[in-house]
């Protein structure tokens, strides 16, 4: 399964929590039809690419094709969302990639390591060649 087919359940699995009031945290809250629902809440939520919430609210009405959403607006509607949606759909994303793959478990769980040792290359202008400089406040290493 692609990321776009994960993508899209999770959409799906956006829609279908609708009907499940535990992730309103004010059984009022999402009941009138508003520019920023539920949906395109949550939506807007898990897609923000990490600019200013103007930015991101301008993009949104921008796709949606609706007036400009106010920040308060936006924040007073994020207001009423259980935080622990994210939480619910981030393990159903998770557990449909794991399904997908077959992956060797031991007694019902996934074994992972990893190594924590550390190496450091000599201090040669050969290998600052090679490998480059990181620039900081103190000068180049």
């Amino acid at each position: 399964m692609c990321v776009y087919t994960r993508l899209t359940s999770i959409t799906n699995d956006v829609l279908a929590s609708y009907k499940n009031s535990i992730w309103k945290l004010n059984a009022n809250s999402f009941t009138r039809d508003r520019k920023m629902n539920y949906e395109s809440l949550v939506k807007s939520i898990i897609l923000k690419k990490g600019r200013t919430l103007t930015l991101e609210l301008d993009e949104i009405a921008d796709n949606m094709k609706i007036e400009k959403i106010t920040k308060q607006a936006y924040s007073k509607q994020r207001q009423n969302l259980n935080p622990k949606i994210f939480k619910h759909l981030n393990n159903n994303y998770i557990r449909r990639i794991y399904d997908e793959i077959d992956v060797k478990r031991y007694k019902g769980y996934i074994l992972l390591a990893i190594d924590g040792s550390t190496m450091e290359l000599p201090n040669s202008e050969e290998l600052k060649e090679y490998y480059g400089l990181s620039e900081g406040q103190k000068g180049s290493v």
